[in-house]
């Protein structure tokens, strides 16, 4: 078995927690139909913070007791593995590690 030799949380793994963050990706021309079906909140957020869609575009949208709940992220069209890199950057600048640790992604 592989060991790793860092101190630092997996954020993509498959084992329950209390926190599920659920990551949306999208790209540039899936914007307005994406935003047409949410909730009034999401797109104030959406519109306030510019997100784009563009590859490397990143948002979070909290519930409303101000806890993660989804993250957008802008994607290449066709979708391209890198556009991920920029979603794991993103979350490991925006989050503590000790919330890293126990959320799914």
């Amino acid at each position: 078995m592989p060991q790793s030799h860092f101190d630092f949380p997996h954020p993509f793994i498959d084992r329950p927690s209390g926190r599920t963050v659920t990551i949306i990706l999208l790209a540039p021309s899936e914007m307005q139909d994406w935003l047409a079906g949410q909730e009034k909140s999401a797109a104030v957020i959406v519109q306030s913070t510019r997100f784009s869609g563009k590859p490397g575009d990143f948002v979070i949208l909290r519930d409303q007791s101000g806890a993660p709940e989804r993250i957008l992220a802008g994607r290449s069209k066709p979708f391209s593995y890198y556009d991920l890199a920029h979603v794991c950057e993103a979350a490991r600048k925006s989050f503590s590690a000790a919330f890293l640790k126990n959320a799914c992604f």
